[in-house]
């Protein structure tokens, strides 16, 4: 159901990160079949997005860290470098630790992050909105597609996305608001379930 809204609805390129759902089962062989491989990078002009898989236990397998920093090596003379990965390099919303990169994989991609001049990062996986910097690395935490809230101190507990805008390497972003009165009205469980059962009904024409 959500790929036929986006294919009928959307009419831009849609380009995804694996999330942890997708190592289940055999969700990342259906996530290749569907969207491609399951990290990649792409330039637009003189910006450079490096779009990674951090959801192994240990954060990038060995290839995937080899890859990267050939990669960043090679964008080096590009003006700006945003990356993208599910899990943060550390959860800002845990002073106690919470889903992020593991420690050591997480100082590896820092040392490498700080080394080739990476402008932004965006990651997701915590269902809030947080914003700050990793060693003067400006971070974007968004997760606020859809899920149920799990960041209390959250700048903003509203269903949204962000609109990035880049020029002359400076990033800069919008928080644009979705509303979701089913949401305020069914509460945390039950609208995912209406959600779920109208998607079903609505894919196999029995609305």
């Amino acid at each position: 159901f959500f790929l036929h809204q986006t294919r009928e609805n959307l009419g831009i390129p849609l380009l995804t990160t694996v999330g942890h759902h997708e190592r289940l089962g055999k969700g990342l062989d259906l996530y290749r079949h569907i969207f491609g491989p399951p990290y990649y990078t792409f330039r637009i002009g003189s910006d450079s997005f490096i779009v990674l898989n951090d959801t192994d236990k240990e954060g990038l397998d060995r290839p995937q860290q080899e890859w990267l920093e050939r990669e960043l090596k090679n964008s080096s003379p590009c003006e700006t470098h945003i990356v993208f990965m599910h899990a943060p390099l550390q959860d800002p919303g845990n002073p106690n630790g919470g889903p992020s990169v593991p420690a050591e994989a997480s100082q590896h991609l820092l040392e490498l992050f700080l080394k080739y001049r990476v402008t932004h990062i965006f990651a997701s996986y915590g269902h809030c909105y947080l914003e700050g910097r990793w060693q003067g690395i400006p971070y974007t935490m968004t997760g606020g597609a859809g899920g149920q809230w799990s960041c209390e101190e959250s700048d903003r507990l509203a269903f949204h996305f962000l609109k990035v805008s880049i020029k002359e390497g400076k990033v800069s972003l919008e928080v644009k608001a979705v509303p979701a009165p089913g949401y305020a009205g069914m509460g945390p469980f039950g609208y995912p379930a209406w959600l779920w059962v109208r998607s079903f009904l609505r894919l196999h024409g029995i609305e």
